[in-house]
């Protein structure tokens, strides 16, 4: 097998290797997924460890998911989102995605809560399909919520998504309870 050398500036990649080793137990080759990260690196840490812990449980051993990260500096991220600068974040995250998908991510997880409003133009740059934290919700089982605290603003049973992702556009929405 023969090293690529132009997934992005500086890197070597093998064609294959990273996800030839890893299998599910049908015998399928699991898909490298693309984390778009460092918003915060609290969250992004709690989505690596997830997804892990998942593989881990379902094959047992030492597997763990093929994955690529894109760290991003979270204080440059926050200024943006206070200041309202929703299209150049876009436009940053889009990039970042791109690059991942050039590396071989087959698919993006956007390991914020926030940034999943700008989903459509992520995904639209990277040419890559991104898991929308919607519709990982939605296709949850349903149980009881945990107890929220009275009074959090962030577990009052409003949308923690942008008004258009919410209800109807995503079956009814993804609902903070």
């Amino acid at each position: 097998m023969r090293p690529v050398q132009d997934a992005w500036p500086g890197s070597v990649q093998m064609p294959g290797a990273a996800t030839e080793a890893a299998m599910d137990e049908g015998g399928n080759t699991m898909r490298m997924l693309g984390l778009l990260g460092g918003m915060s690196w609290e969250s992004t840490l709690l989505y690596y460890r997830l997804l892990n812990e998942g593989v881990k449980a379902r094959l047992g051993g030492l597997h763990s998911a093929p994955l690529l990260l894109w760290s991003l500096d979270f204080a440059p991220v926050a200024e943006g989102q206070a200041a309202g600068e929703w299209d150049a974040l876009g436009r940053e995250l889009g990039g970042a995605g791109r690059r991942l998908a050039q590396a071989g991510a087959e698919a993006l997880l956007i390991c914020s809560n926030t940034m999943h409003r700008l989903h459509a133009e992520i995904e639209a740059t990277a040419g890559v399909p991104a898991i929308h934290i919607a519709d990982a919700t939605g296709a949850a089982p349903r149980r009881p919520p945990p107890p929220r605290p009275a009074g959090d603003p962030l577990h009052d049973g409003g949308c923690i998504l942008p008004r258009a992702a919410c209800g109807a556009a995503r079956g009814g929405g993804a609902r903070a309870r």
